[in-house]
């Protein structure tokens, strides 16, 4: 009897921790792009740069503290949020985000983009390997898959110039955006790239898919057989389709779209998974040592 007193207590006390973490998270209200239409308060546009960082980490897209992700603070404002470069994109949270970088080659480069177009209200700089693969590449991005349909046309090139920590090559990094209309992407020769939203969901969205078609190039020219490519006419066609309301990248005119709200709920349900994985650890690390305690008195 004595042992059934001592162990039937902790024996529940298990199983009610297995069964809480095993439940699924209760279901949060949707919301489109995590704010209403319009554009969004300073605590949602920071939640969502944020949340930015921490998505674009878990594709290993990021680089130990450096790169930056960055938001308008208001529309026609040459103010910007943006990544501290203090800390990993996945700890990122909306506290962290400053309106200065202590890296000053972010200020460099977003100071430049935002003057660049007025409307460009969010940008993602990464040095993902695809990219950053292909921008030391002669010929840059190559035009060979549907995927690289919705960047078609829009992409300008910078030369590198070394760290970018002279404000004077901000304006020829202006002036290069300009020179291609309805530029979305900048490749930064030897460097990197640049991606422009008119919402932080779309800048991510763009850079998910620039990453996807420098990969597609990758393995098409490791491969042994011959490249077929669509002609200039096909491109143009599909990039027309691309610019129809239900295909556009991530959250355009007030219309979250589809990819960026399913991101933001990817990375709500990975992090509470991972949230409660730790907790249950935590719980029976505890209980572990209360059973240590119990040793002493459990009978010979």
């Amino acid at each position: 009897s004595s042992w059934f007193l001592v162990w039937f207590p902790l024996l529940v006390s298990v199983i009610m921790t297995i069964d809480t973490a095993q439940a699924p998270p209760a279901k949060k209200a949707k919301t489109e792009n995590g704010h209403a239409h319009g554009f969004p308060s300073p605590e949602q546009l920071k939640d969502d740069l944020a949340a930015a960082h921490r998505v674009l980490a878990r594709w290993g897209m990021d680089e130990l503290i450096w790169n930056h992700i960055s938001a308008r603070t208001a529309p026609g404002s040459q103010d910007f949020w943006i990544t501290p470069g203090d800390r990993f994109w996945k700890r990122m949270q909306p506290e962290h985000l400053v309106c200065s970088s202590s890296n000053e080659t972010a200020d460099v480069l977003h100071g430049a983009f935002y003057q660049a177009r007025e409307d460009i209200m969010a940008v993602v700089h990464c040095h993902a390997p695809a990219i950053e693969a292909v921008s030391c590449l002669e010929g840059g991005l190559q035009f060979i898959s549907q995927t690289s349909a919705l960047l078609y046309d829009r992409v300008a090139y910078h030369d590198w110039e070394g760290l970018s920590l002279d404000r004077a090559e901000g304006p020829r990094i202006a002036a290069r955006v300009q020179a291609v209309p309805r530029c979305n992407t900048l490749i930064m020769r030897n460097h990197g790239s640049a991606t422009f939203g008119r919402t932080v969901g779309e800048a991510v969205v763009l850079t998910f898919y620039l990453n996807r078609a420098c990969e597609v190039q990758l393995k098409a020219a490791g491969s042994t057989g011959k490249v077929s490519t669509p002609s200039t006419k096909l491109f143009e066609h599909a990039a027309s389709q691309y610019g129809a309301m239900d295909v556009r990248p991530g959250a355009i005119d007030g219309n979250p779209g589809c990819e960026w709200p399913a991101m933001r709920e990817w990375l709500r349900e990975e992090e509470e998974a991972e949230g409660s994985s730790a907790s249950l650890l935590a719980e029976l690390k505890g209980l572990r040592e209360e059973v240590k305690g119990l040793r002493g008195l459990l009978p010979k």
